[in-house]
């Protein structure tokens, strides 16, 4: 009796281990959650078939329906790219250059080689262009008023004197900012002079790291704020590209990865991206600025036909270049400044390829698995329908006869 319940304790005992087990482990817990969804649900039905069918007849129609069904959802995975996709497509470094593209095993790369000695900056394009986007953005520095902050005592103040009322949520973005420039005059009056004295030297600090970002910015950075600006002639090397920072963040993130993991530098924070450019690939649709309305959509419908019915794929490269930064040290208590690219370091160059990845490839073969196997059992059920056709024929002929 002790033995029997012994053995007994220690199946329960085995079982609930089982069951912590698998409530421990997801992947477990889910896939006999499929398991059990397929017996169930496919079961029931293969079950409900089979007894008016039969075995054989019931396991035919029902792997039909099944395998019908998986087409339709093979085709959905292959136009959508979902399910049970396949990899994704990625930039593959090929090689990773110091300082000397001359000597890039990709010949077409040797072209850039003098993109980092123009003679002129991209800061130079925006103080010498006509770009309101990129003025706003890398040549307009915010004056010392506008960087104190306004109490709600003097916004209230400013805001009952020149509209009473409720008149202030009814009023413009300009005339509310003109209410803002009036509040902060007074704020600033209000003022003690220490107060006054810590705000210019933050203003400072703020004033020369914003210059400092203006006078760095790189040609990609522009690029994605006033692309009008970088197309010219200097900025035009061969049949390479000159991509935007959006453009070219997916290229940049594979880059900095690569030089990571090759030793070449140790943190991100110790390197800063200038510049990317990229060749080949399927055209880029180009819209002008001044197109109209009908230019602007035949250009939309011409690119996106095109595309379509273009299966043949060109090698696409790209080059993300980077630098190694100046050492700072961070003052206690302040944000770390800005870096700077030390001019004594090589520019490093990563040239990529771009590897298109087979994401449709995968629901496309189960998309015609599926259809080859539903079509064999159809034929196989159209098969048996002509057989019992036949002995039903001869049934009733040799009933007459009798």
């Amino acid at each position: 009796m002790i033995g029997t319940l012994t053995t007994l304790g220690a199946n329960v005992l085995s079982s609930d281990v089982a069951l912590a087990a698998i409530e421990f482990r997801p992947q477990i817990a889910g896939v006999l959650t499929v398991l059990v969804g397929t017996l169930v649900l496919m079961g029931s039905i293969w079950l409900i078939i089979s007894t008016n069918q039969g075995i054989r007849m019931g396991t035919l129609i029902s792997f039909a329906g099944f395998f019908g069904w998986m087409f339709i959802m093979g085709i959905f995975w292959w136009i959508y790219g979902i399910g049970y996709a396949g990899s994704a497509p990625v930039w593959v470094a090929t090689d990773i250059n110091r300082g000397d593209l001359q000597a890039s095993g990709l010949e077409e790369a040797r072209v850039l080689a003098g993109a980092e000695d123009l003679d002129f900056t991209a800061f130079d394009l925006v103080v010498n262009g006509d770009s309101e986007e990129a003025t706003a953005e890398y040549n307009t520095m915010a004056s010392l008023r506008d960087t104190v902050e306004i109490p709600d005592l003097v916004r209230d103040e400013v805001t009952e004197a020149m509209f009473p009322g409720n008149l202030f949520e009814n009023l413009d973005r300009d005339q509310q900012d003109d209410i803002n420039i009036a509040a902060r005059e007074i704020a600033w009056d209000r003022l003690n002079p220490d107060q006054q004295a810590v705000l210019e030297a933050d203003f400072e600090r703020f004033r020369s790291d914003r210059l400092l970002r203006n006078e760095i910015v790189t040609f990609s950075e522009l690029a994605a704020v006033a692309p009008e600006l970088t197309k010219i002639d200097e900025l035009t090397f061969g049949d390479w590209r000159l991509m935007s920072v959006a453009q070219a963040g997916e290229a940049q993130a594979q880059a900095s990865s690569d030089v990571l993991s090759s030793g070449l530098f140790t943190a991100a924070s110790e390197f800063k991206f200038l510049d990317a450019y990229d060749r080949g690939g399927k055209p880029i649709r180009d819209i002008p600025a001044d197109a109209g309305w009908v230019e602007e959509h035949w250009i939309r419908v011409k690119h996106k036909v095109g595309t379509t019915i273009n299966f043949r794929h060109p090698v696409h490269h790209a080059v993300v270049q980077l630098q190694a930064v100046n050492e700072v040290e961070t003052a206690p208590g302040q944000a770390p400044p800005r870096p700077t690219v030390d001019p004594n370091e090589p520019v490093i160059s990563v040239i990529m390829t771009r590897d298109l990845g087979n994401v449709r490839f995968p629901p496309f073969m189960v998309a015609l698995g599926s259809l080859i196997i539903f079509l064999v059992l159809c034929y196989l059920l159209h098969v048996r329908d002509q057989d019992a056709a036949e002995r039903r024929k001869a049934f009733e002929a040799e009933k007459a006869l009798a």
